[in-house]
């Protein structure tokens, strides 16, 4: 310490000094696999399968001089190790032996890359794989026809600042992105829509949202399944209003609440591995749209490699909450809308 301080007391001021290189640690040699699985929230065969898909463009970042000192898989690394805490850049920084302005620069072009990949990650199902999940709601739940669970999820983000700051502030009082996620029951994600201030409800994003507009002309088949947020519609079903006025309603709005669950179980998953998504994600709106679709796309990487999850817990059916179907703030129809799937949802309950 003596001696970093003599070297500082003889510098001019006008002297550039050069920034110290820093011991660069591999977590790959570093650490275990239950070590590495806790650190990073895959296991080391995982973080090999995703950089083979994602090496070529790390590769060709690193060859334009952007990173030319941090090996591609270490960059990967990093933005997980991010993803994995939700801490601070610096702390990021301090353990890959990096500045945080580096850390700042990486995640953001290699949460780009990783994004990229939504296109054949995210998908919606098809014909044989919307069979698969008709098939199996019907069974679990009497509701026929079901492709997917919809809902929405809040993002904490910094405030952005500046004339439009206030949009990102949502009905609780803080600011973020409201994410419009669709589920199937293997917890993949069929659909993300994350550029929506928080203070957008829920029924907006999804009547313009593009999957809702495939299920209205018919590109997709199905229908999905939603809480009280959003508006009843042939595509679209919701439950009843509580409390029920007939024991037909009841059982209906419980058959729902059983498949819902699987959207809630999704979300868990999700921010459990990736707990930047639970904590404040300290970007501008835009990047902070890309580090969540970016998760998004690793979700349904990690369950297609079965990599586990972190704090598991199984599903105690006995105690879930009827409640979970209604919205804090629930859709509210103008004065002439019309509730397009009254009739179909009327005549399911006759199933029940």
């Amino acid at each position: 310490m003596e001696d970093a301080l003599d070297v500082l007391e003889n510098v001019e001021p006008n002297e550039y000094v050069r920034r110290p290189m820093k011991d660069r640690m591999n977590p790959l040699s570093q650490y275990d696999d239950t070590e590495f699985y806790i650190r990073f929230r895959l296991k080391k065969d995982g973080l090999q399968y995703i950089f083979s898909l994602v090496e070529n463009q790390l590769k060709e970042c690193r060859g334009r001089g952007r990173f030319p000192s941090v090996p591609p898989i270490m960059q990967l690394a990093v933005t997980l190790r991010y993803y994995a805490t939700g801490g601070f850049q610096s702390t990021t920084g301090d353990l890959f032996g990096l500045h945080q302005s580096t850390v700042s620069r990486l995640i953001k072009i290699t949460s780009e890359i990783i994004a990229s990949l939504a296109q054949d990650t995210i998908k919606t199902p098809s014909s044989e794989e919307s069979l698969k999940s008709n098939i199996f709601f019907l069974e679990y739940s009497s509701l026929p026809g079901v492709t997917g669970i919809v809902d929405g999820t809040h993002i904490w983000i910094q405030s952005p600042g500046g004339k439009t700051a206030e949009l990102y502030r949502n009905r609780k009082g803080w600011f973020s992105l409201n994410v419009q996620v669709v589920c199937n029951e293997k917890h993949k994600f069929l659909n993300v829509v994350a550029r929506w201030p928080g203070s957008v409800h829920d029924s907006r994003i999804w009547k313009n949202s593009k999957i809702c507009r495939d299920l209205e002309e018919g590109r997709l088949q199905g229908v999905l399944l939603g809480d009280s947020a959003y508006p009843l519609s042939k595509q679209l079903l919701v439950p009843f209003d509580y409390p029920c006025s007939t024991a037909q309603h009841g059982r209906f709005n419980r058959a729902l609440c059983r498949c819902r669950v699987f959207i809630e179980q999704t979300i868990g998953i999700w921010k459990r591995r990736f707990p930047v998504l639970s904590y404040k994600v300290r970007k501008s709106p835009e990047n902070a749209a890309v580090v969540i679709v970016a998760t998004a796309v690793l979700h349904n990487l990690c369950t297609d490699l079965n990599q586990p999850v972190p704090g598991d817990d199984p599903i105690n059916e006995a105690e879930l909450n009827l409640n979970n179907l209604y919205d804090d703030e629930p859709f509210t129809p103008d004065e002439d809308f019309v509730f397009t799937g009254k009739e179909i949802r009327d005549a399911l309950v006759e199933r029940f």
